[in-house]
């Protein structure tokens, strides 16, 4: 399986596209920095459907906010089943065992 574009990235509303923070990546390619990582409309569909642009704007933040927290969040949930397991809490305690499905989700890339 391929590894996914290094983040962080951001939102460029002006073309609708999912971009890298890495401005160090392209240099001389026009007025926007960073690789595409995304688009999220042709200009041919937002002339077709401008209704749809608010949802697909906010669904863009909303990837860039998870993706670029989402190391930071997997180490969080890793320290936290490690912490409440060295408690004493039962292995099969509801909590533990929501945590360690979510983390083999996780892990097992679905």
């Amino acid at each position: 399986m391929s590894k996914h574009t290094p983040g962080k990235w951001k939102y460029e509303p002006s073309n609708m596209t999912i971009r890298t923070m890495d401005f160090s990546s392209n240099a001389g390619m026009g007025d926007y920095e960073g690789v595409i990582v995304a688009e999220l409309d042709s200009p041919e569909w937002r002339k077709i459907r401008p209704d749809s642009i608010p949802e697909k704007e906010a669904n863009a933040r909303f990837i860039v906010r998870a993706c670029n927290n989402f190391d930071e969040m997997y180490e969080a949930l890793k320290y936290a089943t490690r912490e409440l397991e060295a408690s004493g809490l039962c292995f099969d305690h509801p909590t533990i065992v929501k945590l360690n499905t979510l983390l083999a989700r996780i892990e097992g890339g679905e």
